[in-house]
């Protein structure tokens, strides 16, 4: 209104700004906060996925040494021995070790993606930050051009104020 001076009008922007910047970075930071808790359930999933693994290779490895010692020592022990055996545990070693290099490789991308949407919501939290704090200092006056039909009348009256003359020998 006309009674409100510049100074508590620049206050009063600078509030409702500062409000709206609040929203907004409030609204920009659940909408991260969803997708980053996403990507750490992504990750557990994939560590754990990868713990097993490196477990299997571990069963894996033992039952080929094993395998190894048994035909070795059933070689001197005189027992005709087959290799197949040995071949199918090796080949198995060889898948768990593929498989644990990719949970591995899984856990790596997914933590990427982690820094990386942390960053880009550092940058959207800066970017909205600056483009309020520009917003505050922007103030544009805007002539407004009075028309009868916004004129509004809010009080009318008529005073009528009684006026005598009297006479008074020579004098009124």
């Amino acid at each position: 209104g006309p009674d409100v001076t510049d100074e508590e009008f620049k206050k009063m922007c600078e509030e409702a700004a500062e409000q709206k910047k609040e929203e907004e970075l409030n609204a920009v930071e659940e909408a991260y906060e969803k997708k980053l808790d996403a990507l750490e359930d992504k990750l557990r999933k994939e560590m754990n996925e990868f713990e097993k693994d490196k477990q299997e290779l571990s069963h894996r490895r033992m039952e080929e040494v094993g395998k190894g010692v048994e035909n070795v020592l059933g070689i001197f022990m005189g027992r005709s021995r087959t290799l197949s055996t040995s071949l199918t545990k090796r080949r198995m070693t060889s898948k768990a070790k593929t498989d644990l290099e990719a949970s591995e490789q899984d856990v790596k991308e997914v933590e990427e993606d982690i820094k990386k949407m942390e960053e880009d919501l550092k940058e959207e939290l800066e970017e909205v930050s600056e483009r309020w704090e520009e917003v505050i200092d922007q103030v544009v006056e805007e002539p407004i051009s009075p028309y009868k039909k916004n004129i509004f009348t809010e009080l009318f009256g008529l005073v009528w104020l009684p006026y005598y003359v009297f006479e008074d020998g020579e004098s009124w």
